[in-house]
């Protein structure tokens, strides 16, 4: 059910990011804040990565690790450049906890499709 995980994760993220940009005034929630965002996305990171490996022919399982790989750390600089363009419009944390609210509306969608709740689920074959 990795599909579910990731979303339920997601949504734990969210609601971090939320607590971090608007309703934490002290280091211990920012820090406890941070602490389950990281938590989460080394869940992700490392249960999507032994999925792709257990499940991608073995001949092209570098390709797809390398675009994988190319998704998670060479598009940060897009993003840093999108965070960059919006917080002139937006103060910290209303920004956000907009970005909050779209991760979370993205994650109860994911969870309301049954194709992208059950992604990762693999038809079991008798031997």
């Amino acid at each position: 059910h990795l599909g579910f995980y990731i979303l339920i994760g997601d949504a734990i993220a969210a609601c971090a990011l939320w607590v971090l940009g608007s309703a934490a005034e002290s280091l211990w929630v920012m820090c406890v804040a941070l602490l389950v965002m990281g938590g989460v996305a080394g869940f992700v990171m490392v249960a999507g990565m032994t999925w792709f490996q257990a499940h991608v022919e073995p001949k092209i399982l570098g390709s797809i690790v390398g675009v994988v790989l190319f998704c998670v750390h060479g598009l940060i600089p897009l993003s840093a450049m999108f965070t960059g363009i919006l917080i002139k419009l937006l103060s910290i944390p209303e920004l956000t906890s907009v970005l909050a609210l779209c991760t979370g509306l993205l994650c109860c969608f994911g969870l309301l499709s049954k194709r992208i709740r059950r992604m990762g689920k693999v038809k079991e074959v008798s031997v």
